[in-house]
């Protein structure tokens, strides 16, 4: 077991009443038990049978936001692609070096909520830190080459073990997201689209989405956030077509 992992112990009672009760109390007297609400369940794409939002929902008071204005991501003009994948982790060379034509490396804990530090406060990678963290592109392949060109582009990179959502605005295109992070790219390459979305990461409803939705796989203050979340991430009307 990781240490601080976010553990619940469940005991499920079948009865013929039909009524779930549940508690986060570690010895719950009769007062602390609540009952689940069908308001307590997410009715949403990929999140319908999910425990945990239903637990989480009870246990913080709480209901799903409103998002009857809002599409899967995956049937917008969004799409998700993962930062480096382990493979890549130990293929690609980087080079401390704050000009170069190699793509800047940005890495997991090198995010915060709409901001990063690339050049300000060092990174670890691969057991080194770097100031000025930059992919070398001498003798890379051409997959991974790929990869790399598509970064060029701009879109959203996304930290992967956070208590909340904290991802940045790669307007211009200059950062190879590392592993331990998700991509959201714009199929028209639209940064105001990008930026509104951005925002929406941030917001309150995000933030319940993202306890409630991904809150049982929590180890420390970390929640593991999978491609599978974001495909099915709401995303507003407005932006999404």
């Amino acid at each position: 077991m990781f240490a601080d992992a976010n553990v619940q112990v469940v005991l499920l009672v079948v009865g013929s009443s039909g009524r779930c009760m549940v508690s986060d109390e570690a010895y719950p007297t009769t007062g602390q038990w609540i009952e689940i609400q069908p308001k307590h369940k997410i009715d949403w794409v990929g999140m319908e049978t999910n425990w945990w939002s239903q637990f989480w929902f009870a246990t913080q008071g709480k209901a799903l936001p409103d998002v009857s204005k809002c599409v899967p991501l995956f049937q917008s003009v969004f799409e998700v692609a993962s930062g480096l994948i382990t493979s890549e982790f130990y293929e690609v060379k980087v080079v401390d070096s704050k000009s170069g034509s190699g793509m800047k490396l940005l890495t997991s804990g090198g995010i915060d909520s709409d901001c990063q530090y690339w050049g300000e406060r060092t990174q670890k990678f691969r057991k080194k830190n770097y100031l000025y963290p930059r992919i070398s592109i001498k003798g890379i392949r051409p997959k991974l080459k790929e990869k790399l060109d598509r970064s060029r582009r701009p879109k959203i990179i996304i930290a992967n073990q956070t208590k909340t959502v904290e991802a940045y605005l790669d307007a211009k295109g200059e950062y190879q997201a590392s592993t331990a992070t998700s991509e959201i790219y714009h199929q028209k390459n639209c940064v105001a689209d990008l930026q509104v979305l951005l925002e929406w990461l941030h917001s309150d409803v995000m933030d319940t989405v993202y306890n409630a939705g991904l809150g049982y796989n929590a180890l420390g203050e970390g929640i593991s956030m999978g491609k599978s979340f974001l495909l099915n991430l709401p995303v507003p009307n407005e932006i999404a077509h």
